[in-house]
């Protein structure tokens, strides 16, 4: 895939988490399991459709110690993308929520944390931002997938672990605390990654040679589909256009 597509794709996995975020200052308060909720729907719509979601990718970074490359520079075009969209949705958002007395005090409240206990958070939250997407990915049926990515992505919300992109939505919806902001936001980045990838690691470890076989494999014939799928679509595209 090429980086503009994923960048794309990023990008439009940011505006979801964007719309997730304002799900979550809007109902923390009155509905916080819906608010909670709101988080896996989207994740799961992410999932579905294939999106490229820096928090939902950095636990595959080292999944193949020959791709590593690869992976590394499409993560970051994934989290530019994912920046650019969660940023520009909170932008046109704070113009159709002219008062937003609701959740400046929520996310100034939120960025009012040291860095030792953001960068805590934000591993915990890479851990299951992973279990998650991998736990559907693995799951018998969709079902039992969908509750797993469900009460991973609830719990995020819930405890109120600090998500990266979410917390640049925050930002950019208020235009309060920016600095502060931004800086947890930075500290959530790396965090983030970081939890995925030793939860990752830790979960290879545990395996059988033959059972991490088998999910490689898995996970090359999923993005194989899905560039099949993408191509066979610009096909038909321009098969109708000429």
């Amino acid at each position: 895939m090429k980086k503009t597509q994923i960048f794309v794709s990023a990008f439009l996995a940011g505006i979801l988490i964007g719309v997730a975020g304002l799900a979550e200052l809007l109902l923390r308060d009155t509905l916080p399991f819906a608010a909670a909720l709101s988080l896996g729907a989207v994740l799961l719509a992410i999932t579905v459709l294939n999106l490229h979601l820096y928090t939902a990718k950095a636990g595959y970074l080292l999944w193949d110690s020959t791709t590593v490359g690869k992976r590394a520079v499409h993560l970051l075009v994934s989290l530019v993308g994912n920046v650019v969209g969660a940023g520009a949705v909170g932008v046109a958002l704070g113009y159709v929520f002219k008062s937003r007395g609701f959740a400046k005090e929520a996310v100034i409240e939120r960025f009012d944390v040291d860095p030792k206990s953001a960068a805590v958070s934000a591993l915990l939250c890479g851990i299951l931002m992973f279990v998650a997407v991998h736990g559907y990915r693995r799951a018998r049926n969709e079902f039992v997938g969908s509750l797993v990515l469900f009460g991973a992505a609830s719990a995020i919300v819930l405890c109120g672990f600090e998500h990266s992109i979410t917390d640049v939505f925050f930002v950019a919806f208020t235009r309060t605390s920016m600095l502060r902001g931004l800086t947890v936001a930075g500290i959530a980045v790396l965090g983030n990654l970081v939890g995925a990838v030793l939860f990752e690691l830790l979960y290879e470890y545990k395996k059988s040679d033959s059972e991490v076989r088998r999910e490689q494999e898995a996970e090359e014939e999923a993005e194989s589909s899905s560039h099949r799928r993408h191509h066979l679509h610009h096909s038909t595209g321009d098969a109708e256009n000429n």
